[in-house]
């Protein structure tokens, strides 16, 4: 968690709003690979209940298909703003390796 802690620290001018913030959570809680397994979904419903309770809107739509999406943003795949996008507007490019 400390690692987390830290990256967000470095970018505080970039967290201009919840889903930033938001955004960051998502990616680094991918890639902290914190659990043996469920990491992926622990990261989008943290993600979910962070945007949620600070009085946002969470537009991704329960998909079986966000896995993929998951494994992408976990390979790198998708921007930091691209992420954003994701999660304000429901919307994001198809993952392809």
């Amino acid at each position: 968690m400390f690692r987390l802690y830290k990256k967000q620290s470095i970018r505080q001018k970039e967290l201009r709003d919840v889903y930033d913030k938001a955004a960051i959570l998502l990616l680094e809680l991918t890639r902290l690979h914190a659990f043996e397994s469920g990491n992926k979904r622990t990261a989008f419903l943290t993600t979910k209940k962070f945007v949620i309770t600070n009085g946002e809107r969470f537009r991704i739509p329960d998909r079986e298909s966000n896995v993929k999406i998951m494994i992408g943003i976990r390979e790198n795949y998708y921007s930091q703003k691209e992420i954003k996008e994701w999660i304000k507007y429901g919307k994001i490019k198809t993952f392809k390796r």
